[in-house]
């Protein structure tokens, strides 16, 4: 990124944050990045996308604003663009491709791409078991990202998640934009076999003490022989 002239601040969440002129060239530097250090994309690494489309949707126009590359999208045409994203890169994760209330789309996004890639509710799911049965009934997705404090207590964490195993649900345990040095959602993602975790990049404090205490776990389960 200073090659190309690009300030290397990072964001809320510990990732680099640049001005860049367009969504797809922060994929390119990503590529472009696991090359030069030696890896292969889509044989060592494979991206996984938060599109945040709650942001992007326009409630009046019902349309979807990407403001970097100053163009709109209707849900039809952008899942096109989804489509096209997916022959071009090795993406197998994308999290709120559409906002949480547009139902319709993301069905036909599960029913055309859930079979190559996680379609993952966020926003559409809130961690609330209430919209995951919906989810589940309309065949809207086929992961959920859980947050214990979008729901509100632990209890409803836990339901949420086993109803979510019950239904073939990947899980992914997630950390939010404003976090601090607590590390309980490593431990609650190790403790229910969670298939991912979300904990940010590895860099700021509040970030790599979910790493460091996910180090510590391997080793306690090593020393177990597990």
């Amino acid at each position: 990124m200073r090659q190309a002239g690009l300030d290397t601040d990072t964001g809320i969440e510990g990732g680099y944050a640049p001005d860049l002129d367009s969504s797809i060239e922060a994929i390119e530097f990503i590529l472009a990045a696991t090359i030069r250090a030696g890896y292969n994309p889509g044989k060592d690494l494979w991206l996984g996308l938060d599109i945040g489309s709650n942001v992007l949707f326009d409630d009046f126009s019902k349309r979807y604003i990407f403001p970097l590359d100053k163009t709109y999208f209707s849900a039809n045409s952008l899942l096109g663009l989804y489509d096209s994203w997916l022959k071009k890169y090795p993406i197998i994760y994308l999290e709120d491709a559409f906002a949480e209330d547009d139902w319709d789309n993301w069905r036909a996004l599960t029913s055309e791409m859930g079979d190559k890639l996680m379609v993952a509710g966020d926003d559409l799911f809130v961690s609330s078991s209430k919209r995951l049965r919906r989810g589940i009934k309309e065949q809207a997705a086929n992961s959920i990202v859980v947050a214990p404090n979008q729901v509100g207590t632990l209890t409803e964490t836990m339901d949420c998640i086993k109803l979510a195993n019950k239904h073939n649900f990947k899980v992914i345990i997630s950390h939010r934009s404003g976090e601090t040095n607590d590390d309980f959602i490593v431990d609650l993602a190790v403790a229910v076999s969670a298939d991912y975790l979300k904990a940010g990049s590895l860099s700021r404090g509040e970030r790599v003490a979910k790493y460091n205490r996910l180090l510590i776990i391997a080793e306690i389960l090593e020393k177990n022989g597990k």
